[in-house]
């Protein structure tokens, strides 16, 4: 989520809300990735530097507390949201938002005014009438659904209150326990700041840093975080002085830089971001990245350019445990890395639809498609080499208990621990998990093994 938003002024705060809206409902209905769809929404409209931030903590905002919101409207309207004219429904939902969730910093008049002018440009007299006698409803009641500061008792009342599926919550509860579930909750439904990677390109002092709203990471040395709701750092970012990058993935390039290999394998390199800093930190080392997707390699390739390294980044295109390792992946590398696919369920801070979007049984599937992974490129190892596990997720069977199979099955190797200049959380044998309240970091599992013959 963005920072705290502007108020909007009277003409922009009806299209900023009357975006936001149509936004959530696009996401919903397409199941879509709110970045790219507030990304492109954003080029294509010219709105003002205030405005564009608030359209963004809007819809995800909305996006974080629909399970709360659309409780909210039920109750006003007497019926299921699924019952509800759409597009209505999603105005009705960001309105709840604001009346609910942001009452001490935008008044109610306002929220209802702008959604009324809004849906009465749009549908008419008699659709803004209804849209008009809700939130006017919902703005009386807002104390009834405005969070409570008791801890919640159960992990249907964690869900409930956290406005997450049911099925989340007992995966987090299961992943932190009770307690540790209701302060990630907290954490990952609060505004998100952004982490950043400086480049070899940054030049700028710490003093110009804090001035862009940046501030250093608590314990990763090349990594600054933002105050949410700034966005000076984004002329920098186009520079090429710093890289967006979660701290859980800049982790990957200091325990890579901790090992010193030789030859490295980013088996799931993706665009590119993480495969860059590996490139940085290891200039003398062989580096060779595969994905499944071509387009994506084609990227990663425009992502190193400026990467000052002695030899050049290999790419091949591989789907590992369903083709053959391409010539290019032998002889063995000293590393391995398989950031693999998962459910993602470790960045709902930054992506809030994913807990609408995703089912218990993805996770399932995931999980075969993430135990094929490390079962081929473990073949990649040579004797004394590592591979290097990592999801961006919180549960368990995608994290500690995918590594726990993977060393039963394999008597010649063993967990090792992940880097002694690591926090103490990421000392076990069996990797650690990040946490967004304590590391400021999505909830991200790295497991590390060793094949010792």
């Amino acid at each position: 989520m963005s920072g705290r938003p502007a108020s909007g002024k009277q003409g922009a705060g009806v299209q900023s809300r009357a975006l936001a809206a149509e936004l959530v409902r696009r996401i919903l209905s397409d199941r879509a990735y709110s970045q790219r769809v507030l990304h492109k929404a954003l080029d294509e409209h010219p709105l003002a530097a205030d405005d564009r931030a608030f359209v963004t903590h809007l819809t995800y905002g909305t996006l974080t507390w629909l399970r709360v919101l659309d409780e909210a409207i039920e109750a006003a309207a007497a019926r299921p949201v699924s019952a509800l004219d759409e597009d209505l429904l999603a105005t009705l939902r960001v309105g709840a938002f604001q009346l609910l969730i942001l009452h001490d910093t935008i008044p109610a008049f306002a929220v209802v005014n702008a959604a009324v002018e809004g849906v009465r440009a749009r549908r008419g007299r008699g659709a803004a009438g209804f849209v008009n006698a809700l939130l006017r409803r919902l703005s009386r009641e807002a104390a009834v659904w405005r969070p409570s500061p008791l801890p919640p008792q159960s992990v249907a009342e964690i869900a409930a209150r956290g406005s997450l599926p049911d099925w989340i919550a007992a995966e987090l509860v299961l992943a932190v326990g009770h307690e540790g579930a209701w302060r990630e909750l907290c954490a990952m439904n609060a505004p998100t700041p952004v982490t950043l990677r400086m480049s070899a390109a940054d030049h700028t002092t710490r003093e110009q840093k804090a001035a862009l709203g940046l501030a250093p990471h608590p314990w990763l040395r090349d990594a600054w975080v933002s105050t949410p709701g700034q966005s000076a750092w984004r002329e920098q970012v186009l520079a090429g002085a710093f890289v967006v990058q979660d701290a859980g993935a800049q982790v990957v390039g200091e325990i890579a830089r901790g090992l010193a290999p030789d030859r490295v394998l980013d088996a799931c390199a993706g665009v590119g971001t993480k495969t860059s800093h590996l490139a940085s930190l290891l200039p003398e080392a062989t580096l060779v990245a595969t994905d499944r997707h071509p387009r994506k390699l084609d990227v990663l390739s425009r992502t190193l350019r400026g990467v000052t390294r002695a030899q050049p980044v290999e790419t091949a295109v591989w789907e590992a445990g369903l083709q053959p390792p391409p010539p290019k992946l032998s002889p063995a590398f000293d590393l391995v890395i398989v950031d693999a696919p998962c459910s993602a369920l470790g960045t709902l801070g930054r992506h809030p639809e994913v807990r609408w979007h995703r089912r218990p049984e993805d996770v399932a599937a995931l999980v075969a498609v993430q135990a094929r992974l490390l079962d081929a490129c473990a073949l990649l190892v040579r004797p004394g080499g590592h591979l290097l596990y990592t999801v961006c997720t919180f549960t368990r069977t995608e994290g500690p208990e995918q590594i726990e199979r993977f060393l039963k099955e394999r008597p010649a190797w063993r967990g090792v621990s992940l880097g002694s200049s690591l926090p103490a959380a990421l000392q076990e044998p069996s990797g650690g998990l990040l946490l967004p309240s304590r590391d400021a970091s999505d909830a991200f599992y790295l497991g590390l093994a060793q094949r010792v013959a």
